[in-house]
């Protein structure tokens, strides 16, 4: 039950991976990644240290397709980032951070 005073709420899925963007058996794990996610279907994902591989191999998946992308042509995965998945209305917003690596901050407000 929901706390006094408190509306229960919808269920919220959410996955979040590093997949790594090192290329040690990178075919295998992006398989298993892109599998596991087909089979979980969360209402949110949230991948990070995303390559422009990656990107270009999650944008020929068919189960990809059912959700809203941070970024659909790997603009902001170069040399790696952050990437968020929504299949819920969203507002997502990206935010360069003070980083001599490059680091972003990826934010969602997600609708109910």
């Amino acid at each position: 039950p929901a706390p006094s005073g408190l509306c229960a709420a919808r269920r919220l899925s959410i996955l979040t991976w590093n997949v790594w963007f090192e290329p040690v058996e990178y075919a295998t794990r992006v398989k298993e990644i892109f599998r596991q996610c087909s089979v979980l279907k969360p209402d949110v994902i949230a991948f990070q240290e995303v390559v422009p591989g990656f990107m270009e191999a999650l944008r020929g998946e068919e189960w990809a397709s059912q959700y809203i992308a941070s970024d659909t042509n790997g603009s902001t995965v170069t040399p790696y980032g952050v990437v968020l998945l929504s299949r819920l209305p969203c507002e997502m917003l990206m935010k360069s951070m003070p980083s001599r690596m490059g680091r972003s901050l990826l934010t969602a407000d997600v609708a109910p």
